[in-house]
């Protein structure tokens, strides 16, 4: 199969590729190819910045599902021929018919469906972001009054198709990450998860899906694969009991090793040529974190306040 990529950024030679890309995302070809396109929820489609237009071809992608559909309509732009990247899965070459349609039925057909359809309490829960500074490990366990700062601290990066005007990735905070729609303290709702997680036991992973081996501009963003190994070696246990090093400012267990994810990208600090501008760069990073923490800070418990991230110097 042949995938051309243009940019709406004309100074941007398009690039065309050629290769057996059967059951491959769009998202997975840009990256084995060299090819930049911003992507901040680790291909999982929980966010709209891998919004690309697809010009022709699209009987040779899977069809679009609603949720992909309830994620474009939060994009810039959207359009008719608008998809997400990392849900442009190729088909076999030979998609003549395509395979564009839905239908409704009973949810009885359903052979094993459960009704009413609703869950257990979920034993582990995951904190997404994308850190552009490069300091945050790719994946971290945190204790309960880690968990509780981190979701009053609401960390991430906006990244370009974000926000209209976002060229390039910026830190931000948003507690709880929805602060705009929160109408008590931050406190109030980190309580009640530390209080569920205590009660259920569940153990809470940061994913970074953001840049390792430096910041924006020197750094590279992290693998789709990685992160998506990392957070099925989670759901299967696989990192339990494994060996783990505390991040020395952050203070999170980082596991020292992982199924089909190279030990040194583990250590954000191993992934960077120098040791010093790392840790430069982290100080900067945690100052930024007790800065925005300071306007919650009075109306926390004192263990949550102990979860900070410790600045030296």
């Amino acid at each position: 199969a042949t995938v051309r990529f243009e940019f709406e950024d004309t100074t941007i030679t398009p690039k065309t590729v050629t290769g057996n890309f059967q059951d491959m995302s769009v998202l997975e070809i840009t990256e084995d190819y060299d090819v930049h396109l911003n992507h901040n929820c680790g291909g999982v489609c929980a966010c709209s910045t891998c919004h690309i237009y697809v010009e022709k071809g699209d009987n040779f992608l899977e069809e679009i599902s609603d949720k992909e559909e309830d994620f474009i309509d939060r994009a810039i732009n959207p359009r008719l021929e608008s998809r997400l990247a990392c849900q442009c899965i190729i088909l076999d070459e030979d998609a003549s018919i395509t395979e564009n349609t839905r239908v409704s039925y009973p949810l009885s057909f359903i052979p094993h469906a459960c009704s009413p359809a609703r869950g257990g309490q979920p034993s582990v829960l995951f904190f997404l972001t994308c850190d552009a500074y490069g300091i945050l490990p790719p994946i971290s366990r945190l204790t309960t009054e880690q968990a509780m700062y981190q979701f009053i601290s609401g960390y991430t990066a906006k990244v370009a198709g974000t926000e209209t005007g976002v060229l390039e990735p910026t830190a931000t905070f948003s507690a709880c990450f929805g602060a705009p729609f929160i109408p008590l303290h931050p406190g109030e709702y980190a309580a009640l998860l530390g209080k569920k997680m205590e009660q259920q036991g569940a153990a809470v992973w940061m994913i970074n899906t953001g840049w390792n081996g430096g910041p924006y501009g020197v750094g590279q963003r992290m693998q789709i694969s990685y992160t998506r190994a990392m957070i099925a070696a989670v759901m299967k246990g696989n990192l339990a009991g494994v060996p783990t090093v505390k991040h020395p400012i952050f203070g999170m267990d980082i596991p020292m090793s992982c199924p089909a994810v190279p030990d040194h990208v583990l250590l954000p600090w191993a992934t960077w040529t120098s040791r010093e501008a790392y840790d430069k760069k982290a100080t900067e990073l945690a100052r930024l974190f007790s800065e925005n923490f300071a306007q919650y800070a009075a109306g926390v418990d004192e263990k949550i306040r102990q979860a900070a991230p410790v600045i030296n110097g």
